[in-house]
């Protein structure tokens, strides 16, 4: 049932991006980058090293950043190791292992079969370092931004031997079983998701919230949502702290925190205070012009209908209650 709600809150609210959901993993490895040392896994932490010294068995690319890449198919022995070539260098901010990532990005196997690629769609894709698969979480770590990298990510340290299905189209078998992948990723941005500087900074309002409805909880910290009204909210946006960052634009991807529950029963209740920050798609129109810091409670009215997949879900009868703190943007050149 937590599922549902939270699918429930984001569906068209706070939609996060599709284009790499097929790049998420399970793994729990953690690690520091080995710069351009070989082999296959660090003794201690369990992570992948990664050999930076651009002497690996890498495929042709062309194109400059920014433009589409052209990837020629490999040849030779495929690589036993995660890959990494700056083929271009950026000057930007350097990407932690958990930062939120704004790229554009091709990918094709190693026989040069394209697979997928956001320079067709005409915009990035912002996802989370610690929801990628290992070889991009690993290779693209120690990165800068304005960086042009190639990625060579043996099957160990991508999809395994399940293969994966296109995360747009949802066909099957994209990904075969045990293959070798490359990838050519520039990288527009990077954030870290665990600096909530900007939520202490921000300025409580006077505004009203709806009837019933109260939030309590230091600013930066996870807050506590009640409801005691005898009528059901309605669906409103209400800003409870307005937080003195960027404001945020139709073009901006924002990395946030939100805690959500149904009014009436206050149960399965969700927080990314535990799991960690999330990243939103391109221009979410609740968020367009507020600003990054601040406090946002959003209450959505009761759905009072059904169906199949819905039944017993307390959003039928009840409000569910959202308060979302910005915790920063990643810009997209427009």
């Amino acid at each position: 049932m937590r599922g549902h709600l939270t699918t429930v809150i984001v569906a068209g609210l706070l939609a996060t991006s599709l284009a790499l959901a097929g790049c998420s993993g399970t793994s729990s490895q953690s690690g520091s980058q080995s710069g351009s040392q070989s082999g296959s896994a660090d003794a201690q932490s369990g992570a992948p090293t990664v050999d930076r010294s651009g002497t690996g068995n890498f495929p042709a690319v062309t194109g400059a950043y920014g433009q589409t890449p052209t990837i020629a198919a490999g040849s030779g022995t495929e690589p036993t190791q995660i890959l990494a070539k700056t083929i271009t260098q950026g000057t930007g901010a350097v990407v932690g292992e958990g930062d939120a990532v704004l790229a554009n990005y091709s990918g094709s196997l190693w026989n040069g079969t394209s697979f997928d690629s956001s320079f067709t769609s005409g915009s990035p894709v912002a996802f989370s370092l610690g929801k990628v698969i290992e070889g991009w979480k690993y290779g693209l770590a120690g990165q800068h931004v304005g960086d042009r990298v190639e990625l060579v990510i043996p099957s160990t340290w991508g999809y395994g031997s399940t293969g994966s299905g296109d995360a747009q189209s949802g066909k099957q078998a994209t990904i075969p079983a045990n293959a070798t992948l490359v990838f050519v990723v520039d990288i527009v941005g990077t954030f870290d998701p665990t600096d909530t500087s900007a939520l202490k900074t921000a300025t409580a309002t006077k505004d009203a919230l709806p009837t019933g409805v109260s939030v309590t909880g230091d600013l930066g910290a996870e807050p506590k949502i009640a409801f005691s009204g005898s009528t059901q909210p309605k669906t409103t946006e209400t800003v409870i702290a307005k937080g003195t960052g960027a404001t945020v634009t139709s073009t901006d991807y924002v990395v946030y925190h939100y805690t959500a529950t149904y009014s009436k029963t206050l149960t399965y209740a969700y927080s990314t205070w535990t799991s960690g920050a999330q990243v939103s798609g391109r221009g979410v129109s609740q968020l367009v012009g507020q600003t990054v810091g601040s406090r946002i409670l959003l209450t959505t009215a009761p759905t009072g209908t059904s169906s199949s997949s819905q039944s017993g879900d307390p959003g039928i009868s009840e409000a569910t209650l959202m308060v979302v703190d910005i915790v920063g943007v990643l810009h997209a050149k427009s």
